[in-house]
């Protein structure tokens, strides 16, 4: 998944935090920088105004 994505690697190891929302097979949303703090909110948001 990570390199389908395209996903940095922070020191070689470790994948950043991406987060990526589908919807009947087609992305309909990412946030490549996402926030542990605000991560969960903002999915519910998007969530809330695709459905």
């Amino acid at each position: 998944v990570i390199s389908a994505f395209g996903v940095p690697l922070f020191k070689n190891t470790y994948a950043t935090r991406q987060a990526y929302l589908f919807k009947d097979g087609k992305l309909i949303w990412f946030d490549t920088k996402a926030s542990t703090d605000a991560q969960a909110s903002d999915v519910l948001k998007v969530l809330a105004k695709t459905s």
